[in-house]
């Protein structure tokens, strides 16, 4: 899994990356099981406003 460091993303700084939420949202695809391809998909909020939805773990068989 990749861990998300600031200059990956949109967000350049350390300040920056600290104001932002990163929550967990689901799993698409059926590779949680270890067959077949999926993703994991995340939202970033600032407050309570989402910022973007991005993909950032995929996974194939």
């Amino acid at each position: 899994m990749r861990e998300i460091r600031p200059g990956q993303d949109s967000f350049r700084t350390n300040r920056e990356l600290s104001a932002v939420r990163l929550v967990w949202a689901d799993f698409a695809g059926a590779g949680l099981d270890g067959i077949g391809a999926g993703e994991l998909r995340c939202q970033l909020f600032k407050g309570d406003t989402p910022l973007s939805e991005r993909w950032f773990y995929s996974w194939t068989p």
